[in-house]
């Protein structure tokens, strides 16, 4: 049997964040009969209750004064936004939350077809995505290609998120590659909020991604570098305006993206144990993989996906077998 990635998403999603991190009313919803969540199939927990959703925008500040920019989209029936509390399941973006064409129309994460969240807000649920800092329309620099500080803001924006009042003060997070990866530096800073993370497909360890059994991916690398300077700087795509932002807040932080650490750096420096200029000990110290003790004192659930024919098979299973907090993982084609 065949299953669209976006039902296996979903369903694999249902189970990781919805059974952790139900909405308050999810016991008048439930079927007794049948509780399923399975790939293709979900059934018996909760009920695609909303049919649609509204946006918005606004700057977080984070404990060092930096604006992190942020898209809210919350359920809404018939037109009408929900008024009771909702848990929240946000991404932490590398490649820009929102963009805006030359007529100034927005495309949102939302505006793609395919987006499993499309489905996931409408079963009672707030999504949010914030453009990491030093990226989009977000403030700051970048010191390195994983910045510590990016932890902390992800502990910052999580107890933002629950603070709000159309929040239950339950939030989750989810996403791939490099948003699956500030999921689990995320955890290892212990919100007291974040309850689950669901990365996908994502790196263990900064070195073997760079230096796979120690030869330098170059072409990935150099693909890479020349994708994140061309949206940091706007030259590929222009990332949309936040909602009451001030005058020249865009160009004050392309001003600020101009100095981000350029990641080819890191192939400048071929052992485990290099230090690089402005980032030091790089991979010691500020690889995802330095992190598994925190994340495992976190106590944070953890439900991962990956893939046989993606990129990092591997690194989810190193992820999977030296966790300790309560995990799965679906692993597929």
């Amino acid at each position: 049997m065949k299953f669209s990635s976006a039902k296996v998403f979903f369903a694999l999603t249902a189970l990781a964040i919805m059974a952790i991190i139900s909405p308050s009313d999810l016991a008048a919803r439930q079927s007794a009969k049948r509780w399923i969540s399975e790939p293709g199939r979900y059934e018996g927990y909760s009920e695609a209750v909303y049919d649609g959703w509204q946006r918005h925008s606004a700057y977080v500040t984070v404990r060092d004064g930096t604006k992190i920019a942020m898209d809210i989209f919350r359920p809404t029936r018939r037109g009408k936004l929900h008024s009771e509390a909702l848990p929240v399941i946000w991404e932490h973006r590398r490649y820009q939350r929102a963009s805006q064409d030359e007529n100034g129309r927005i495309f949102s994460q939302l505006d793609r077809g395919d987006h499993p969240m499309r489905k996931v807000v409408l079963y009672g649920y707030v999504y949010a995505v914030a453009a990491v800092r030093g990226s989009g329309a977000s403030f700051g620099t970048r010191i390195d290609p994983t910045p510590p500080q990016e932890s902390l803001d992800a502990y910052d924006l999580t107890e933002w998120l629950a603070t709000q009042p159309w929040c239950t003060g339950k939030v989750g997070m989810y996403g791939i590659s490099y948003s699956g990866s500030v999921q689990f530096m995320a955890a290892s800073t212990a919100p007291p909020h974040l309850k689950a993370i669901f990365p996908e497909m994502t790196m263990f360890d900064l070195y073997d991604m760079v230096y796979p059994g120690g030869i330098l991916r170059h072409t990935f690398m150099n693909n890479w570098a020349r994708q994140i300077r061309g949206l940091d700087l706007h030259l590929t795509r222009q990332p949309a305006p936040v909602e009451g932002a001030l005058d020249g807040d865009m160009a004050q932080a392309l001003a600020q993206h101009k100095d981000n650490f350029d990641v080819m750096k890191a192939s400048l420096a071929p052992y485990r144990d290099s230090l690089i200029e402005g980032a030091g000990a790089l991979y010691r110290d500020h690889s995802p993989s330095s992190y598994i003790d925190r994340v495992n004192r976190s106590g944070v659930a953890v439900y991962q996906r990956a893939g046989w024919f993606d990129m990092y098979p591997r690194d989810m299973l190193l992820w999977f077998n030296n966790l300790t907090v309560p995990k799965k993982i679906v692993i597929g084609p």
